[in-house]
């Protein structure tokens, strides 16, 4: 009975393995740089731009540079009856803003998870910066083409420093 139980056990565990790893695979995707710098602007703001609303800012800019936005403001609100029947309520806000700058970027890749493309950048430590996601392979690729691009462009003003 107890050996029926562990290789069941182990057949689920296998199951349940295969079934996350299936949700999300990173691709191997070399960036291409054939892309000008204006049409590599217009690009990476169509793709943020497009993102679900859960994930859209509602401002955008895209220099040569950085990426710079402000996402959607989150409300959370939470309130407890007292006595006589007033409620007092509390409430958080909180907005993302934030900004990417291309020197920064370590790694642009390229991943797919469930129905949707995505690119994944990450700082030159491995640490994420930013998922960026599209219904669009093609477009998910050329996103990557446009950031890998503006970062071999990027002035870096820590590099040129002249020590004292």
């Amino acid at each position: 009975m107890n050996t029926y139980l562990f290789r069941a056990t182990k057949i689920m565990a296998i199951a349940a393995l295969t079934a996350l790893s299936a949700c999300t695979s990173e691709r191997q995707y070399t960036a291409n740089q054939n892309i000008s710098p204006a049409d590599a602007k217009a690009v990476i703001a169509q793709v943020i731009m497009e993102q679900h609303p859960s994930k859209r800012p509602t401002y955008l800019d895209v220099t040569d540079e950085y990426i710079d936005f402000t996402g959607q403001v989150r409300t959370s609100n939470s309130g407890v009856v007292v006595g006589g029947g007033f409620v007092v309520s509390r409430g958080k806000s909180r907005q993302d803003v934030g900004r990417v700058y291309f020197r920064e970027i370590g790694q642009a890749q390229f991943f797919k998870r469930k129905s949707w493309y995505g690119a994944q950048l990450t700082d030159h430590d491995g640490n994420l910066m930013k998922n960026y996601y599209t219904k669009s392979e093609m477009k998910a690729k050329r996103f990557i083409d446009a950031v890998m691009l503006l970062k071999s462009q990027a002035h870096d003003p820590f590099n040129n420093a002249t020590s004292p």
